[in-house]
């Protein structure tokens, strides 16, 4: 999801500005972001602290263990929504509750990334999910707005799965 944003110079998240975003784009500029893996590189090396970043001292730092849930949840959220834009499961007629189990689980995956960048709360969560599947598609965003609520609390119990490793 930040790589597709940041390609697009979308640097918001839950449609506020992004600091990691906005760092990283600073960074793309400078050539030092090229690939997918570069932008994971920075991300793990950003502190995530407001006003933080590489070999910048943070004003406040993240609670242990959040930048990690965070950055690994990123990840495997990137990775769940590039599979289930491949999958088709947003084109043509099928209904979201015929999806296939392994659809379901990256969308709660995805939507489980959303939740550890910061929106918890139901609205900001659906913008945040509404956003990225309107830069898939319209069918895309249709499907997502009709599931919401039960994808939320997939997406819910998929974080807490998380944040208990």
């Amino acid at each position: 999801m930040l790589w597709s944003k940041l390609q697009k110079g979308d640097l918001t998240e839950a449609g506020a500005p992004s600091p990691l975003l906005r760092a990283a784009k600073a960074a793309q500029d400078r050539g030092e972001i090229q690939s997918r893996q570069d932008l994971i590189d920075f991300a793990q090396k950003w502190t995530p602290a407001r006003g933080g970043g590489p070999g910048k001292s943070p004003t406040t730092i993240a609670p242990a263990g959040i930048d990690s849930l965070q950055q690994r949840l990123q990840t495997l959220g990137d990775d769940a929504l590039d599979r289930v834009r491949k999958s088709g499961a947003f084109e043509g007629r099928i209904m979201p509750s015929l999806f296939p189990a392994d659809v379901m689980k990256d969308m709660a995956t995805w939507g489980a990334a959303r939740i550890a960048n910061g929106a918890i709360d139901f609205g900001k969560w659906s913008k945040a999910m509404l956003d990225d599947a309107s830069d898939i598609s319209p069918q895309a965003m249709a499907k997502v707005r009709a599931m919401l609520p039960q994808l939320y609390q997939a997406s819910q119990k998929e974080y807490e799965h998380h944040a208990q490793k």
